[in-house]
C-alpha cells in the first residue's frame, strides 16, 4: 500500500494557503475546493486523511463525509472537521457523520500539527488492520473453498441469484440441501403472505410452521439437537436433521447463513419484481374500466338525450292532435291528466339518471386522478 496523503477541502484560498503552509512542510498536502471533486481521487491504494471544511458549495462537509463512510468504505480514510462552529451539537453531527476529529477555526498551528500526527498514527493503524482483515479473509476463503461443502453452497448460491420464480429460487436451495442429506423447510413472504415449503418428499407440518414462527421472531441463528433454523431478514430456513459431527455442523452453520443471506435478498427482488408487474396490471385495469365506464357514461347521456325529445315532441303532437278529435272536455281533460302524470314521472326518473349519470362523472374524475 502506498505512503498516506493529506487531501484538504477549503473553499477559501486564503485559507488553504495558511494551511498549505503549516503542514507542507512535512507532509504531502493536496489541496480542494469542494467535497466531490475530492472525493473522485480516493482510491483503496492509497491510505488518505481527509481535512474538511463543514461549510462546501454543494454537498457540505458533513454530507460529504457521510459519502466517505457509505460510498467509499473500501477506502482507508481518517476525517477531520475544520469549522468556526465548536457548539456541541455541531460535534455531535460530526460524530454522526462518522469524522475521527475536529480542529476549530480560529485554529492554532500546534493544534494543527498535533491533530494531524494523531490522525496519521489512526490512518496508520486503520491500514495495519485493513491488512490484517484482509489476510485473514484471505485465508478464510481460500480453505473455506478448499472443502467440499463450500463448494456445494456456492452452487446453490448461483443458483439461487439465477432464479426467475419463487419456484426455481425453492428448488435451488433444495437441491443443494439434498447433497447434504438434510431435510428441511423453507419459510418465505410472496407479497407479505407467508410461504411454507418442505423439501421434495416432505411436506410441512403444523408443528414446523408453528416452531419456526416462534424462533424467527426471536433468534437469527437456532439450534437444538438435530434442529436448526436460520433467519435472514423474512426468510428462514428449518433443518430437521444436522449431522452428528460438530465439526462439519459449524461448517455447515457458517455455510447455510451464506446460502440464506443470497436466498433472503433473491426473495425480496422477486417480490419487487412481482411489485411491478402487479401495479402496471392495476394501472392496465384501471385503464380499460375508465373507457368502458367513460362509454357507458356516454351512452346514457344519450339515451336521456334521445327521451327526453322523444317524449316533448309527442306533447307536443298530442297537444296539436286533441282539438282536431273532438273530444268532450271531461275526454280531453282524462287525456291530459294522463299525460301530465306520464310527464311528471318521466321527469322523476329524468332527475335519478341525472343523479346516476354525476355519480359516473364523479368515479371517471376518481380514476382519472389514480392514473396520473
Amino acid at each position: 500500500m502506498n505512503d498516506s496523503r493529506i487531501c484538504i477541502v477549503e473553499p477559501d484560498e486564503i485559507e488553504q494557503d495558511i494551511l498549505s503552509g503549516i503542514l507542507s512542510e512535512d507532509f504531502s498536502v493536496e489541496m480542494f475546493s469542494d467535497g466531490l471533486a475530492m472525493l473522485q481521487t480516493l482510491t483503496p491504494d492509497v491510505p488518505t486523511l481527509v481535512i474538511l471544511e463543514t461549510m462546501l458549495p454543494g454537498p457540505t462537509g458533513y454530507d460529504i463525509c457521510q459519502m466517505i463512510r457509505d460510498e467509499y468504505s473500501h477506502c482507508v480514510t481518517s476525517v477531520v472537521f475544520l469549522s468556526a462552529k465548536t457548539s456541541v451539537e455541531e460535534r455531535l453531527k460530526g460524530l454522526e457523520a462518522g469524522a475521527d476529529d475536529y480542529i476549530n477555526k480560529p485554529y492554532d498551528i500546534l493544534e494543527i500539527s498535533a491533530k494531524v500526527n494523531s490522525a496519521i498514527d489512526l490512518l496508520k493503524s486503520k491500514i495495519g488492520l485493513k491488512e490484517q482483515l484482509d489476510y485473514a479473509s484471505q485465508t478464510a476463503f481460500q480453505a473455506m473453498s478448499a472443502q467440499s461443502e463450500m463448494g456445494i453452497i456456492l452452487k446453490g448460491v448461483q443458483g439461487v441469484i439465477e432464479a426467475e420464480s419463487f419456484e426455481e429460487l425453492c428448488d435451488a436451495v433444495f437441491s443443494c440441501m439434498a447433497q447434504f442429506d438434510l431435510k428441511c423447510t423453507l419459510y418465505y413472504e410472496i407479497s407479505g403472505a407467508p410461504q411454507f415449503q418442505a423439501s421434495p418428499g416432505r411436506t410441512s407440518s403444523t408443528i414446523e410452521q408453528e416452531i419456526i414462527l416462534k424462533i424467527r421472531a426471536k433468534e437469527r441463528i437456532w439450534t437444538k439437537g438435530h434442529r436448526a433454523i436460520f433467519t435472514f431478514g423474512d426468510t428462514s430456513l428449518l433443518i430437521l436433521n444436522m449431522p452428528e459431527d460438530q465439526e462439519k455442523t459449524g461448517r455447515l452453520r457458517d455455510s447455510l447463513c451464506f446460502l440464506m443471506e443470497a436466498f433472503d435478498v433473491k426473495t425480496d427482488g422477486l417480490n419487487k419484481q412481482q411489485a411491478l408487474v402487479d401495479a402496471e396490471n392495476w394501472q392496465q385495469s384501471i385503464k380499460n374500466i375508465t373507457l368502458l365506464l367513460t362509454k357507458a357514461s356516454h351512452e346514457l347521456q344519450h339515451s336521456v338525450d334521445s327521451s327526453t325529445s322523444t317524449i316533448r315532441q309527442m306533447m307536443q303532437d298530442l297537444d296539436m292532435l286533441l282539438p282536431s278529435l273532438g273530444l268532450e272536455e271531461d275526454q280531453e281533460a282524462r287525456i291530459h291528466h294522463i299525460t301530465d302524470s306520464s310527464t311528471e314521472l318521466f321527469n322523476q326518473n329524468l332527475e335519478k339518471t341525472e343523479r346516476t349519470s354525476h355519480v359516473f362523472s364523479e368515479v371517471l374524475h376518481k380514476l382519472q386522478e389514480m392514473q396520473q
